[in-house]
């Protein structure tokens, strides 16, 4: 039994380690998350062009689905704006060293077409790494 156990926390260790998944690889994910918030609050479209990928599906909780150029009009003209931009629970898998998958809880207060809302939502976003840092590649929400 022993021997199954030290073989089991082995096998762990070798499979984290393969991952490459290191506190500095979450770190860095979640300061780019909180960077994008952020932004998104502060409404600075010059730095989100940066961290949002050219590919962008991005599904909000109503059900709207945007590629970037949708999602960067809406910005623009104040379709919706955001004044909070929390997340909690978040769980990160790297599926490579240049692909993570992000899922959790997030906390988001705003207007949508000049109505206010405030709401709970579940999660699910995935990162590529790419030349110039990380960016947002594609972003889901439902409301809980």
């Amino acid at each position: 039994m022993k021997k199954l156990m030290l073989f089991a926390l082995c096998l762990s260790a070798f499979v984290a380690a393969a991952n490459g998944q290191t506190s500095r690889q979450i770190s860095d994910i979640r300061n780019f998350e909180q960077a994008r918030y952020q932004a998104l609050v502060q409404r600075d479209l010059k730095a989100l062009d940066q961290m949002i990928a050219p590919e962008l599906i991005y599904t909000h909780s109503n059900g709207n689905v945007e590629n970037k150029a949708a999602y960067f009009a809406a910005l623009e003209n104040k379709t919706y704006t955001f004044q909070k931009f929390e997340t909690d629970s978040t769980i990160y898998r790297f599926i490579n060293r240049r692909t993570v998958a992000a899922t959790g809880v997030a906390r988001i207060a705003g207007a949508y077409l000049d109505k206010p809302f405030d709401i709970r939502a579940r999660f699910t976003a995935l990162y590529v790494r790419r030349q110039n840092g990380w960016q947002l590649h594609t972003w889901q929400t439902t409301k809980l």
